[in-house]
């Protein structure tokens, strides 16, 4: 595939809901290398609906200052590329990759288009943080999509909520039961079981 365009974005998540094809399946079909990228294309279309689906224009400059909030947001809250895209709607997570390298590599003057990093006014616009209500929305996906990563790599079926609510430390666990859709009696219950069976 040399393009991941718009519309096979649109295909896939058609093909996803209305024909219910999984992920794994949909990677196959379209020979996509991992399903990761195709569960990053769903995730996008739940929180910002068709507008995430649509692919940047490679011309598209971010500001140095943007790239720097990015990276920070990321470290800060211990997330992994795919996920700070979706929490900032940026298309690709390639290019939160390369905005890292770049700060690795040339340093901080690395994330700026032009000889560094310009004196910021005390009248500069700050880039609005998205509203509540949008912000929980994406929290809930983020939970969900890295929720789906553990899944593959645990047997039983607290062990993925266990690492979750680990990772996770930032949310209650209300929050996290609440995004995946698990009751807190259910959790407990088991909680409790689990607990048993480790003495």
């Amino acid at each position: 595939m040399t393009k991941f365009s718009f519309e096979l974005k649109k295909k896939i998540v058609k093909e996803y809901f209305s024909a219910g094809i999984g992920s794994t399946s949909l990677a196959k079909k379209y020979n996509i290398k991992s399903r990761t990228t195709i569960l990053n294309c769903i995730h996008m279309y739940n929180a910002f609906g068709i507008k995430g689906l649509v692919v940047r224009h490679p011309i598209k400059v971010y500001s140095g200052y943007y790239k720097r909030k990015v990276l920070h947001w990321m470290h800060t809250n211990h997330s992994s590329y795919p996920e700070t895209a979706l929490f900032f709607n940026i298309s690709t997570s390639s290019t939160i990759f390369a905005w890292e390298r770049r700060l690795e590599t040339k340093g901080l003057t690395g994330l700026y288009t032009n000889r560094g990093p310009k004196k910021m006014k005390s009248n500069k616009t700050k880039i609005k943080s998205p509203n509540k209500s949008l912000r929980e929305k994406v929290n809930y996906y983020l939970i969900n999509y890295r929720y789906e990563q553990i899944k593959q790599e645990c047997g039983s079926t607290m062990d993925p909520i266990k690492k979750l609510i680990t990772f996770f430390k930032r949310f209650s666990i209300s929050f996290i039961l609440k995004s995946i859709g698990i009751s807190r009696s259910y959790y407990y219950r088991h909680f409790k079981e689990d607990g048993k069976d480790d003495h």
